[in-house]
């Protein structure tokens, strides 16, 4: 079994990101910036000056999206894993090679260690991010 899954920071050190539903909300009145709340409370502003407002809503909503677009990658990669590992191990007991593993596995492992902290340690529970 390919035990080289999902990167985490060890639980005695662990920074997670804000839990809850994040939303991407309109800029105030007196600013320009887009705003990422999680309940009432302000996460951050997708902002640049030079950034059209479009732009601007586009990367927040991206923002408030982040925290479930990363759970259903992480859930998704250790299905996918699962079902590759079943498919090679089937095919090598009929006398088949291994089924290779896909680019986009070695993809979603990059996306998943950018949106952890860095040294973190390998871990597979999906429900832990």
């Amino acid at each position: 079994m390919n035990r080289n899954h999902i990167p985490r920071q060890p639980d005695s050190c662990s920074v997670s990101p804000t839990e809850g539903i994040w939303e991407a909300t309109p800029p105030a009145p007196d600013c320009d910036a887009p705003r990422i709340f999680c309940g009432s409370r302000l996460i951050g502003f997708a902002s640049n000056s030079d950034m059209p407002r479009d732009e601007k809503e586009a990367n927040a909503r991206l923002m408030a999206a982040a925290p479930e677009l990363l759970r259903a990658l992480v859930q998704l990669l250790a299905e996918a894993e699962n079902l590759r590992e079943s498919y090679s191990d089937a095919r090598e007991f009929d006398g088949w090679d291994a089924v290779e593993e896909e680019p986009c596995f070695a993809l979603a492992r990059e996306a998943i260690a950018k949106a952890l902290p860095p040294n973190a340690e390998l871990r597979r529970a999906a429900d832990e991010i």
